[in-house]
């Protein structure tokens, strides 16, 4: 079965998965997406190190849920959990990816996405017009279901590239 098939299969999978969730259930189905973000995502060699960062902003059950192990390719996973205080910018810049917790509030979200300025972090959150604010992923919930949306061009002028595969799977993809 080819990679491309893979990617149809699995993100159908949690794609439908939602029906009489829970709260933990639903966080535990956006870390399986998440999941398979970073896997379609290609980021410039220059950023990749010796490990994958995944930094989350405010207060989310992700950050118990991301357990070590790897998340792209032979990377090794890093959990980095600000639920107490916002990352500085050199600390927002050494994550690969970063989940805004819903609690954040539009200001701290507004300043934080302005720090990563066009630099290559695979940026998500449920924030309402997360997109709308420069945020490149943002789970939409549809009466029982989990639905996103990817902001393409915003994450090519980051540096990003996302599978093709993965934007057509894309609820809307939105371009500001």
């Amino acid at each position: 079965m080819g990679k491309r098939n893979y990617l149809w299969i699995t993100v159908f999978a949690f794609y439908s998965l939602m029906t009489g969730a829970t709260e933990m259930d639903a966080d535990k189905l956006q870390w399986h997406f998440i999941k398979n973000f970073v896997q379609y995502t290609k980021w410039p060699s220059t950023s990749l190190s010796d490990n994958f960062s995944f930094c989350v902003i405010g207060r989310s059950a992700l950050a118990r849920l991301a357990v070590k192990g790897t998340v792209k390719k032979t990377l090794p996973l890093v959990i980095h959990a600000f639920e107490d205080r916002l990352p500085r910018r050199k600390e927002l810049l050494a994550c690969h990816a970063v989940y805004f917790s819903k609690n954040l509030n539009y200001g701290e979200l507004k300043f934080l996405l302005s720090q990563l300025d066009k630099s290559p972090v695979l940026s998500i959150s449920e924030q309402t017009n997360f997109i709308l604010q420069g945020g490149l992923v943002q789970f939409i919930r549809e009466g029982n279901k989990l639905r996103f949306m990817i902001n393409g061009q915003a994450s090519r002028a980051q540096g990003l590239t996302i599978s093709p595969a993965l934007l057509r799977l894309s609820h809307n993809q939105v371009t500001p």
